[in-house]
């Protein structure tokens, strides 16, 4: 699978903005900028309060990729949902686990927005 991310806008309410960074295939050192360069995009305008990163689609992380999900979440408001049994893996071999506040197995985002997301953007 290639690597792609698409994003995705919700509203829910006036001054309420979410964005999700849907990531599928490896987040690997060849792709790390490219997902850097999605989730800085996440934060420019419209700014959100907060950015989602569903990382369901992911096949394949290394520690390039590991290290860019740790960049990511020092930039704002960020939450890890929706994780691969693969990336599990890979983040909780590391620390990366607790310091992304990723979801235990099973556990899921109540009222999850990305489930009825529009997507505004494809591609990085």
């Amino acid at each position: 699978m290639e690597f792609a991310v698409e994003m995705r806008v919700h509203t829910a309410g006036l001054d309420d903005l979410l964005k999700t960074v849907v990531v599928t295939g490896p987040v690997l050192a060849r792709t790390a900028a490219s997902l850097r360069e999605a989730i800085e995009a996440a934060w420019l305008d419209p700014v959100p309060r907060l950015v989602l990163l569903d990382l369901s689609g992911v096949t394949a992380l290394d520690p390039a990729g590991i290290r860019e999900l740790l960049r990511a979440d020092s930039q704002g408001e960020l939450v890890v949902c929706r994780v691969s049994p693969l990336v599990r893996a890979a983040l909780a071999a590391t620390t990366a686990a607790e310091l992304l506040r990723v979801p235990e197995a099973g556990e899921v985002l109540r009222n999850d927005p990305a489930d009825s997301a529009i997507t505004v953007h494809r591609g990085f």
